[in-house]
């Protein structure tokens, strides 16, 4: 009896990991024999969490330096990035992450036409 119960609860841990699978979503197919069935999707689906992380964190900080631009003004804003690249060398890293690109003043200009 007790080999019974263990195969029991072994199909049913199985059947509960496949459920948790499919409701993240699957793709159904129909065999040659044409039963159809339903298969998880691949865990290689879009990007992982730390990829996520880092691009949303990137893009966070390109509209913080546009906000900031265009709240203070260019001259303002380069006097303070002189001020960050005389300091120590976490403040110059900090200069060298908030200068002004491409990426930056095209959102400046963006948020003064939609602001302004």
């Amino acid at each position: 009896m007790n080999d019974i119960q263990r195969d029991f609860d072994q199909r049913q841990r199985e059947l509960q990991k496949k459920y948790r699978q499919l409701s993240k979503g699957y793709v159904t197919r129909i065999n040659p024999d044409g039963i159809i069935e339903h298969h998880p999707y691949s865990k290689s689906r879009g990007l992982s969490w730390p990829i996520r992380a880092l691009c949303v964190l990137i893009i966070a900080v390109f509209l913080v330096k546009a906000g900031l631009l265009n709240s203070i003004g260019q001259d303002a804003y380069t006097a303070q990035l002189d001020l960050l690249n005389q300091g120590d060398i976490a403040q110059r890293f900090a200069g060298w992450v908030m200068q002004i690109d491409l990426v930056t003043a095209s959102l400046a200009d963006w948020y003064q036409a939609i602001f302004a």
